[in-house]
Formats: structure tokens, C-alpha cells, sequence
């Protein structure tokens, strides 16, 4: 660098007359050079010093959204109607826990008779619990229902937030009676935890007019990795045209981003 700046200041001293004017623009002239040169270096060392102490920020992985990952959901499990291969059976079949054979009048026999269907024609949407048996959410060998929300709605497709938000006011409903008739209803049966009920609107006042359900469901253990609730949120599958029951999509359908999103949910317990 030396030498290149004596270099350039040399070719600008060589054609100017000796006059006094001249000199000063000349010194004038050498000063600007010298201190361009100067500030070059010194911006570059400042920059390369600045890159060292605070290096550019990495954004954090962020998740694929949600949209994405029912989309691959709906894409591993293939479009209905969909055949019943034999080789299948032991991934699909959800069978009634032991305690439900001392009430053959339960309300939840309708989902055993409607899980061949809900394997044929039922579509992926998510599913989000209002509130479960307690007993879910950690390891064990025993079946328990769950209530939940869900929505055929595409709206919902990459906001399942929108449905947990449902999800907490209606919650928020158990032990009180509200004048409501409609959320009255939604806070006797919350309040009731042995009351089961199927295909419940949710109020048009809460959902800006979207079609959201609240239901009972069997939560199968088999279905889920761990066995246990580590989410909320579950991929479930719904046919309302030709059933009201709606069911878990077992996990030997779940794409490898939905299972990596579970396993995340879990390690954050």
C-alpha cells in the first residue's frame, strides 16, 4: 500500500506550475489522497474487526409449516378410497380397552364401528384436545377418551394455533354456566368429564363463521409414538358425510416431519 500511495501522489504533483496557489493546491491535493487511502484501510480493519466480535446472526431453523406437513400427512396415507390390505390390519386396528366391556351401552362403541370406514375414505385434518383423561399423557397401556376440535375447513390447514385458541376459551367454559344456551351446553359437557358427545358445532360468535366440531374420540395408544399425549395436536381422520366419529391416524402413517415434530414436542416435557 505505501508504495502505491507514493505512486499516485507523485503523477499529481508532476504537471503543477510552481506558484504559490499552485502549492497549496498541490499540499491540498496530497492531503486528500493520504487521507482516502488512511480511511480505506481503516474502514476495512474496522469492518474485518466488527466481523469478528459480532458475526452475522444464523436464523434459527424454523419448523416447516404446518400447511406442509398435513399436506405430506395426506400424501403418505394416499388419496380414498383407499384399499383394506390385510398386511395393514395390525397397524390400523384399535381395539375397545378392557374397561369398556363392562359398558356395552358406551357412547364410544360408534368409533369401533367406524374405524374401517374412517381407514377407506377419511380425510387428514388436524385435531386439537380440549381435555383428555389425565392418565394420557403418560406412559401406560390403557385407552382413554379425549375431547377434541377439529375442522374440515382448509383455512385451518397451516393454523392449528387457531383451533388451540378455540381450544383454551372452550376449556375455560368447565364449572361455569354461562346464560349462552350454546356455551352452556359446551360448559355442562366439559364439566361432566363421563359425558361423551359427537359432531357439537362450535358457536359461529367464536369461530368468525368457520365450521369448527367438537367431539369425543378414543385416544389409542398403539397410535401414537410413546403411547402418550407429548402434543395437543393430532392428525386425525374425519369422513362427515357417512360418519360422525373420527379417529387417530396411526403413526406408521405419519410423515417423517410429523414425527419429528412429535419427537420435539416430547423432549420438551
Amino acid at each position: 500500500m505505501p508504495y502505491l500511495l507514493a505512486k499516485e501522489v507523485t503523477i499529481f504533483l508532476e504537471p503543477v506550475s510552481a506558484t504559490p496557489f499552485a502549492g497549496l493546491l498541490v499540499t491540498g491535493m496530497v492531503v486528500f489522497v493520504i487521507c482516502y487511502f488512511f480511511m480505506r484501510r481503516k474502514n476495512a480493519a474496522t469492518a474485518n474487526l466488527e466481523k469478528a466480535l459480532f458475526p452475522p446472526k444464523v436464523p434459527a431453523t424454523t419448523p416447516q409449516p404446518f400447511s406442509q406437513m398435513i399436506h405430506g400427512l395426506r400424501a403418505k396415507l394416499g388419496p380414498a378410497p383407499r384399499p383394506l390390505r390385510p398386511e395393514e390390519n395390525a397397524l390400523w386396528q384399535m381395539d375397545p380397552p378392557s374397561w369398556m366391556n363392562a359398558n356395552p351401552d358406551d357412547f364410544l362403541w360408534g368409533i369401533y364401528h367406524a374405524q374401517a370406514l374412517l381407514r377407506a375414505e377419511g380425510r387428514v385434518v388436524w385435531g386439537q384436545i380440549v381435555q383428555a383423561n389425565s392418565k394420557l399423557f403418560s406412559a401406560g397401556d390403557i385407552d382413554c377418551p379425549a375431547a377434541i376440535l377439529y375442522s374440515g375447513d382448509p383455512a385451518y390447514d397451516d393454523a392449528p394455533n387457531a383451533l388451540r385458541q378455540l381450544a383454551t376459551q372452550m376449556f375455560a367454559l368447565k364449572g361455569t354456566s354461562p346464560a349462552d344456551p350454546e356455551l352452556h351446553q359446551f360448559a355442562a359437557t366439559l364439566t361432566d368429564e363421563l359425558r361423551r358427545d359427537n359432531q357439537l358445532m362450535l358457536p359461529v360468535q367464536l369461530t368468525g363463521g368457520r365450521r369448527v366440531v367438537y367431539t369425543s374420540i378414543m385416544v389409542c395408544r398403539r397410535h401414537i409414538p410413546g403411547g402418550y399425549l407429548a402434543s395437543n395436536l393430532l392428525p386425525l381422520l374425519i369422513c362427515p358425510a357417512k360418519t360422525p366419529w373420527a379417529m387417530i391416524l396411526p403413526q406408521a402413517f405419519w410423515s417423517p416431519q410429523w414425527i419429528a415434530f412429535w419427537q420435539m414436542a416430547a423432549s420438551g416435557r
